[in-house]
């Protein structure tokens, strides 16, 4: 006598098996929805961190403009260019321009034309090229 598969599992046994089959799917779509839950608020929180990393480096290099304009604009005004005094706008330039990130100044003229290149300005006056 063959027993046929069906018979081998009993009433509970076919309940859970029929149990199981329908949690299993259920248990991977809610493990996936959590999953993709938590990268999608990661996501979001990760843009935003960056959002802020970004707007406060743009902050600071507006800071550092706006310390370099107000320098070169105080410089703009010197009477020494005016007169062509070039020792003493080496000295008001240097005394300016001492906590500022560059170490050269181009004069140019309204046209865009050179007028003094100043290499360096804890360098002598000598070194200045004047056109």
């Amino acid at each position: 006598m063959s027993v046929s598969a069906h018979r081998i599992l009993g009433v509970p046994a076919r309940i859970m098996l029929v149990v199981a089959a329908s949690i299993v799917p259920a248990m991977i779509l809610a493990f996936a929805l959590i999953g993709y839950d938590t990268y999608d608020r990661e996501r979001i929180r990760v843009g935003r961190d960056l959002l802020g990393t970004a707007r406060a480096l743009v902050a600071a290099v507006d800071t550092e403009f706006v310390a370099v304009e107000s320098a070169l604009f105080a410089l703009a005004s010197s009477p020494h260019l005016s007169v062509g005094d070039f020792a003493a706008f080496h000295a008001q330039a240097s005394a300016a321009l001492r906590n500022q990130p560059f170490d050269n100044v181009v004069v140019t003229d309204a046209s865009g034309r050179q007028l003094l290149v100043a290499l360096g300005l804890g360098v002598a006056v000598s070194r200045w090229l004047v056109r």
